[in-house]
């Protein structure tokens, strides 16, 4: 059931919007995580339907984002 609740689209405006500048900082560097973190940061909020599920995602999404570039070596360009 959608939840229209004032956390959960103040929640949805921001990891939307975190969503949108890691996806324009990915195209701009022309780094592939970037570019997918930001990806899923802007599908998530459409995705799911609870407060807690969207910020576990976000966190998710977040700390493979930086696993990624503390462990993953060089950034992949984008050809």
């Amino acid at each position: 059931m959608l939840d229209l609740s004032a956390g959960m689209l103040l929640s949805g405006l921001v990891v939307g919007g975190l969503g949108l500048w890691l996806f324009l900082r990915g195209k701009s560097e022309r780094e592939v995580g970037t570019l997918l973190a930001g990806i899923g940061l802007s599908v998530l909020p459409m995705a799911v339907h609870t407060v807690w599920v969207l910020w576990l995602g976000t966190g998710l999404v977040l700390g493979g984002l930086y696993l990624l570039r503390r462990f993953g070596g060089e950034a992949q360009p984008v050809a």
